[in-house]
């Protein structure tokens, strides 16, 4: 897709580190230690982090965290603070769980470890330790590929399909790991170990560098914006949403330090409960509302030909009543034709993703759909990714 079509100056904005948190919390067994007073860490059964009472406290939700192997929870949707402040998370044993700079936590390998939350207000430093407690991965069913052949107004299609079980692992995959370059989708597969990867967003192909115009969120953080199109987002629960998403960004500075927070709602100013999304790909339009054709590119933001009227490939990502995803791979169709497609195919939920030469499909080693050119950007799945 040509960028004079997209909306100019997509929003680049590289991943946020600390976000503001104001959550309701409860009781936790933790370490508490006020570096500003200093005082040294002394264990407490307290849901007061500051034994010494100090004016900032934060508190975690209860008395361990639970996280299964390759699946992700955040930890900020637990954590209390007093007053305004500075979240930021360290892990204990890297080897055990990953922590992101948001407090997205992923269980790595079955066993305990911790997390030190550091909150920093204006005049002081206040720490808790949260433990983790990582166990065995759930089972998910391998996904499935088929071509399958679907009829729309007289016309017969040739489909490339593959459905990937609800709760597979799923991230938003990076050229390089790094906004703003390209890569072969095979080579961003291996990258992440992903079994399954589709291209994802729209790109600038024929310019330097390949900015991404689609939103686009990576463990847990915001690294693009657009506000146009459709997004699809997966929450760590292992569901999946889909919706015109709309990002505002706040930024103010606290112990001098810039922290960020972003509001998210609609295309109509709806907020959006998007909070747990931790990967996120926008493009579009739409195809499929809650089981009934539904296209409105214009209204979305599209101006292309190629977008509204015009046939080409496509490569199109829906949500299926059980919850599960269905990819899929068209060689030739317009949005209408291929929205047809998508509903036949079973999918509740649908929105097209980038397509001519950068529709591309992979199941492990079986090339499906090969790109025409590298990519900035991907959706991965597999059982084994590596974040």
């Amino acid at each position: 897709m040509n960028k004079k079509h997209w909306k100019q100056g997509a929003l680049l904005l590289l991943a946020a580190a600390t976000m503001i948190v104001s959550h309701n919390g409860g009781a936790a067994h933790v370490y508490a230690e006020n570096t500003s007073s200093g005082t040294s860490a002394v264990p407490t059964s307290s849901n007061i982090s500051d034994v010494n009472e100090s004016k900032l406290k934060i508190t975690y939700a209860s008395e361990k965290q639970k996280v299964k192997v390759n699946a992700r929870v955040f930890l900020r949707d637990k954590v209390k603070a007093s007053q305004p402040a500075v979240l930021s998370y360290a892990i204990g044993n890297a080897a055990i769980a990953r922590v992101e700079p948001n407090g997205l936590v992923t269980g790595l390998k079955a066993g305990t470890t911790k997390v030190t939350i550091t909150a920093e207000s204006q005049s002081e430093t206040v720490r808790i330790t949260v433990p983790i407690e990582v166990t065995a991965a759930v089972a998910v069913a391998a996904p499935k590929y088929a071509s399958v052949k679907v009829m729309v107004s007289g016309k017969t299609y040739t489909v490339q399909t593959v459905t990937v079980p609800k709760g597979t692992p799923v991230t938003a995959g990076l050229a390089n790991k790094t906004v703003g370059q390209v890569q072969s989708l095979r080579g961003m597969a291996a990258a992440y170990r992903a079994d399954v990867a589709v291209n994802g967003t729209f790109f600038s192909a024929y310019e330097d560098p390949p900015i991404p115009y689609g939103n686009i969120i990576s463990n847990g953080d915001v690294a693009n914006i657009s506000n146009l199109g459709t997004t699809i987002g997966f929450r760590a629960d292992g569901t999946a949403v889909m919706d015109t998403l709309r990002i505002r960004t706040t930024t103010r500075r606290i112990a001098g330090k810039e922290d960020k927070s972003y509001v998210m709602t609609n295309d109509k100013g709806d907020a959006l409960n998007w909070g747990d999304v931790h990967t996120a790909i926008g493009a579009g339009p739409r195809l499929v509302v809650n089981g009934e054709v539904k296209i409105d590119a214009e209204t979305e933001g599209f101006r292309d030909p190629k977008i509204l009227t015009g046939g080409g490939a496509r490569s199109g990502i829906g949500i299926k009543k059980d919850g599960s995803i269905l990819i899929a791979t068209i060689p030739g169709a317009t949005m209408k034709q291929w929205a047809a497609v998508m509903l036949k195919l079973g999918a509740y939920q649908a929105m097209n993703l980038d397509g001519g030469a950068s529709s591309g499909l992979l199941l492990k080693d079986k090339t499906i759909t090969a790109e025409g050119r590298l990519l900035s950007n991907a959706l991965l799945f597999g059982s084994g990714l590596k974040y």
